[in-house]
């Protein structure tokens, strides 16, 4: 070897850079990824009391890659919290340029988050939050150091969401969840892309794709659920409803356009969409369903924060029914939906705080919401009433209620409703008693047409009102009282009494059984009289009248 390559290989110009760079290689290959092996589940032992593991390190200090595999994390009652199977980033020392850190491409394969509401309602992540500082935080004039990242990709990632606090602990688990991030950065006005699709065991599906940018914080797209099962919700609100395991599918979709760039927040949705169906209601221990609903759509709605303005192009309920049944302490089956709390009795509680005075219960300055729905529609829907409060037990109901109208609703400082070109069919109503053959009154057809209500007027208009094919019937017992009156009365010790008295007398009488149910006396002697009007066709031409004032 020559005297002057010798010379420079044992010169500090040539040994000092050469040290360095097998220092940096032995760090990066071989101590960096034993630090971060021994120093992870250090940490998360003292200072998080949690339970860290993973499998394979490697870190390639010259590429800038860093590959970590098999993390798992526990919380301190060993539940899992989050883990991974591969966690990959590749950096670039591009965004030393722009004061940031360019992270070239995340992979994140496998992810797992399991979240739970523990019984008395905290989160199992609650010891994961950091703890609050006791002095002012520090403050500093310096630029905050950027990020810039290139590609975001999570596939097959899993989201498990536990709520102990329900009876049956309920669980929600979203698996193959796929998301991917295109040019997202903190940088200004620069705007990325992004794709999330996430699904359930039982085919409930989660979409979500478009535009994202940091600063400022905007975000516009489309976001989509579809095939929830109405049974998902209903297992995180056991404890608050008194039902059964209702059946029914729901599917929400809309585009959307959020801006924080100003104060306040501009949120803005199009093409809002709901579509609920096969909905069937039943309470605990009872063997059929109180309300049903076959169809239930808004479409095409527009909803604007900033204007305070709601617009829905169709609102329909397209078939379905609801049973009212009231037992004869006048309690309603729809007031066991929700559960009372314990020691919690009806009629019975906290009277609700009166309003300071000089202190308006909502600010009267600011603009009023505005609702306006184009199409109100109703079809095909049908509806019972028991009624066993009375003295005598009612039963009414309709087979099917058809309606159309339009409506403009202000919620402000002072309600405004208005509702125009308002249609109304009924078919098959009755009225009656419980237990009769014959109601007191029915009907085949009725009908509204040209309908007009404005309750800020107190204004109510009809143009055409028809009613066909129907009777009524009106009866007078020996005390005097009509039918309809003892109908209406609620039920007493001396009404029932009185009514049974009157039913053992009208069989004892004739011994019919629309005699007994009504009851209908045919003695003259004593006064009674039964009188039956038919309905064949009666329309009433338009006309206006003008509510009460309040009392």
């Amino acid at each position: 070897m020559r005297p002057g390559i010798r010379r420079f290989l044992l010169s500090k110009l040539f040994l000092i850079p050469v040290g360095a760079v097998l220092l940096y290689t032995l760090i990066g290959f071989i101590l960096a990824p034993l630090v971060v092996r021994w120093y992870l589940p250090k940490y998360a032992r003292e200072q998080l009391k949690c339970e860290a593991s993973l499998g394979k390190v490697r870190l390639n200090p010259y590429l800038l890659q860093f590959e970590l595999n098999g993390f798992s994390l526990k919380g301190p009652d060993g539940g899992p919290l989050v883990g991974f199977g591969r966690l990959y980033l590749d950096c670039e020392l591009t965004g030393f340029f722009h004061w940031a850190v360019h992270l070239k491409n995340i992979q994140l394969e496998k992810p797992s988050i399991n979240i739970v509401v523990e019984t008395d309602g905290s989160l199992n992540f609650a010891a994961l939050a950091p703890k609050p500082s006791e002095g002012k935080p520090k403050t500093s004039s310096s630029r905050p150091l950027g990020w810039i990242l290139g590609t975001l990709a999570i596939t097959d990632g899993e989201v498990t969401v536990t709520d102990r606090r329900q009876v049956t602990p309920a669980v929600l688990s979203f698996q193959n969840l796929d998301l991917e991030l295109k040019t997202l950065t903190t940088l200004v006005d620069e705007y990325g892309t992004y794709s999330l699709e996430a699904g359930t065991r039982e085919g409930e599906t989660i979409g979500w794709q478009g535009h994202l940018s940091l600063a400022p914080f905007h975000s516009n797209g489309k976001i989509t659920f579809s095939g929830f099962r109405t049974a998902s919700l209903w297992e995180f609100v056991q404890n608050i409803v008194n039902l059964e395991e209702p059946q029914g599918k729901l599917a929400i979709s809309t585009d959307y356009w959020l801006s924080a760039a100003q104060t306040p927040v501009h949120l803005a949705l199009e093409n809002f969409r709901v579509d609920l169906s096969g909905v069937a209601l039943k309470l605990t221990g009872t063997e059929k369903p109180f309300f049903e609903l076959n169809k239930f759509e808004i479409d095409s709605a527009r909803f604007d924060l900033a204007s305070r303005g709601l617009h829905i192009n169709q609102f329909l309920v397209d078939g379905g029914a609801l049973h009212v049944g009231i037992d004869e302490a006048g309690r309603s089956k729809l007031e066991q939906v929700i559960r009372s709390k314990p020691g919690q009795q009806q009629g019975t509680g906290t009277p609700p705080a009166e309003a300071e005075a000089g202190v308006p219960a909502s600010p009267v300055d600011s603009p009023p919401w505005a609702i306006n729905i184009e199409n109100f529609d109703i079809k095909n829907f049908a509806f019972s009433l028991e009624d066993e409060s009375r003295s005598l037990p009612l039963t009414a109901g309709v087979s099917g209620i058809s309606m159309h109208s339009k409506a403009t609703i202000e919620v402000g400082a002072k309600a405004l409703v208005t509702i125009k070109d308002l249609s109304t069919e009924l078919e098959g109503v009755r009225w009656g008693v419980k237990e009769a053959h014959r109601p007191l009154f029915a009907a085949q057809r009725f009908f509204l047409e040209g309908g007009e209500i404005n309750l800020g007027a107190r204004t109510f208009s009809v143009a055409r009102l028809g009613l066909s094919n129907g009777h009524i019937d009106v009866a007078v017992d020996q005390h005097g009282k009509i039918n309809w009156e003892r109908l209406a009365a609620a039920r007493t010790k001396a009404a029932v009494h009185t009514a049974a008295q009157t039913l053992v007398d009208s069989e004892g009488a004739g011994g019919r059984p629309e005699a007994a149910a009504h009851p209908m006396a045919e003695d003259k002697d004593r006064g009674s009289t039964a009188t039956e009007q038919p309905a064949k066709e009666a329309v009433t031409p338009g006309q206006t009248t003008h509510a009460p004032p309040p009392i």
